[in-house]
């Protein structure tokens, strides 16, 4: 047990708290203060430490065995089974398409972006070939892997024509140097000759993370009809817009406001109709 919290005075009653946890310890005090047996370097005048109640002998975190863990795993191969529902249009999808819902199929298939994009199968060498990342790494330490599946889907057309695309990503990072990979530990507890005994494990695994985003439209009048009459009032907008900057906003806009109108005074109509031409005439 190391850390000044396990650090203790005898003569100080409530130097060690009964059940509190030392932060970087292996167990809860007792509230005992006792004689350390293995003094602290640089610190002969500490010879004092709080008890604690732990399972001995604590861990022992170091990794004697050579080579990846997960080797072998890479052949080894995932059933992906996704479903996705468009409520406002009553369908509902499965990666595993109708067209290829054969065991036949199913056992001999293997997912590929170019050869079999839509078998529901994926072996983890691949998995982790198309997350640009090395598998003999991952094997070492573990990993998380996110897989992506997209549907976009038109309703316009059969719902055969609706078809999940996947894509892969690592999640997590070998930069860094503290906590690298994915890793947890569990324990089995049992009573031998009277004597409560555990057994502690940790395990390496790569954990996949699967996220799931769809889209589905289908025509409908109602959109169209509202969309064409806002393009209409836009378009009349934008003429009185234009109109409003030439005239008034532009450094040149007598030159354009002189353009624009014909002024003519006490002129027939003949004369006018000869003079105005395209341009619009104002009679004062």
């Amino acid at each position: 047990m190391v850390g000044d919290d396990a650090f203790c005075d005898p003569s100080v009653p409530t130097s060690c708290v009964k059940g509190q946890a030392v932060q970087n310890g292996n167990g809860v005090k007792t509230g005992n203060c006792v004689k350390s047996l293995h003094p602290i370097p640089g610190k002969p005048h500490t010879n004092y430490t709080c008890e604690i109640e732990a399972w001995c002998p604590v861990e022992y975190d170091s990794t004697e065995f050579k080579g990846p863990l997960l080797r072998e795993a890479e052949n080894f191969t995932l059933l992906v089974k996704n479903f996705i529902q468009f409520p406002k249009f009553g369908k509902t999808r499965r990666n595993i398409l109708d067209s290829v819902n054969n065991e036949t199929y199913l056992k001999s298939c293997h997912y590929s972006a170019d050869s079999d994009p839509y078998c529901p199968i994926f072996q983890l060498g691949y998995i982790a070939e198309q997350s640009n990342v090395n598998f003999a790494h991952i094997a070492e330490q573990g990993g998380v892997i996110g897989v992506m599946i997209k549907w976009d889907c038109n309703l316009d057309f059969d719902i055969e024509y609706c078809r999940p695309q996947y894509s892969f990503s690592r999640l997590d990072s070998d930069d860094v140097k503290v906590a690298v990979g994915w890793n947890f530990r569990f324990s089995k507890e049992y009573r031998e000759n009277g004597t409560i005994s555990r057994d502690l494990y940790k395990a390496f695994g790569i954990l996949f993370v699967f996220s799931v985003q769809g889209t589905a439209g289908k025509f409908s009048a109602m959109p169209l009809a509202i969309n064409i009459g806002s393009g209409v009032a836009l378009l009349g907008l934008a003429t009185l817009f234009c109109d409003f900057l030439i005239l008034h906003i532009v450094p040149q806009k007598m030159y354009y406001t002189q353009k624009k109108y014909l002024r003519v005074v006490g002129a027939s109509s003949a004369e006018r109709s000869a003079e105005s031409t395209d341009e619009q005439v104002l009679v004062e």
